[in-house]
């Protein structure tokens, strides 16, 4: 969507690249949308469930990805410190 940030894997990007096309899609169709959501509740599927743990599970990929890159900064800080 617009003035948003997507950090989508190289695969991802790829395919776009080979089949996707750029278009404003976030705020057409909203009857249909609203429609969807609505049939995945009728199927006892929680979207919001669904969306919340995507949000958690990507939030805790970057957390750990940071955690790795300092850990790996302080083992190059200290390998490059004088004995």
């Amino acid at each position: 969507g617009q003035h948003t940030v997507n950090t989508m894997p190289p695969e991802t990007v790829d395919a776009f690249i080979d089949h996707g096309t750029v278009a404003s899609t976030l705020t057409r169709d909203q009857d249909e949308a609203e429609e969807m959501v609505a049939y995945l509740d009728d199927l006892s599927i929680d979207f919001n469930a669904i969306t919340q743990k995507l949000q958690d599970d990507g939030v805790q990929s970057f957390s750990d990805a940071f955690k790795a890159l300092m850990k790996a900064i302080d083992e190059k800080k200290t390998a490059l410190q004088p004995a």
